[in-house]
């Protein structure tokens, strides 16, 4: 059986924990910094947030990615965050947040670091 040593597993562990899985500047990266934001509001500790709370937190922090068109800085478009929460390629589907409820989501200890990650790249308080 082929497998990596405890030291490479040790390595790959660290290199993923400061590495960004998404970037700040694209609507994926957005999102997860609005739902760590949303998340950690009230304390250090994540808490559940809906699926409402979510699209008008990324509204509220990116106004030129999260509004409808024709509409800009008027009104936010929940189909440009809900997408980014579906399928393999989403945000849960990459373990960065967790479903735990009809349209109610947490952000995973990964997502977290992950935010912190981006936060600081951005120059925000994450």
């Amino acid at each position: 059986r082929a497998g990596l040593s405890r030291a490479h597993t040790s390595a790959i562990r660290a290199y993923l924990r400061a590495t960004p899985l998404v970037s700040a500047d694209t609507v994926r990266g957005r999102v997860l910094l609005a739902a760590y934001h949303l998340a950690t509001e009230t304390g250090p500790t994540p808490v559940p947030f809906s699926v409402a709370a979510l699209v008008v937190r990324a509204w509220e922090m990116f106004p030129e990615s999260f509004s409808l068109c024709g509409i800009k800085r008027k009104l936010p478009d929940s189909n440009a965050v809900i997408a980014k929460l579906s399928g393999a390629d989403g945000l849960p589907g990459r373990g960065l947040l967790r479903r735990v409820g009809p349209r109610l989501y947490e952000v995973t200890p990964f997502g977290a670091a992950q935010a912190r990650i981006l936060g600081g790249a951005k120059g925000c308080a994450a």
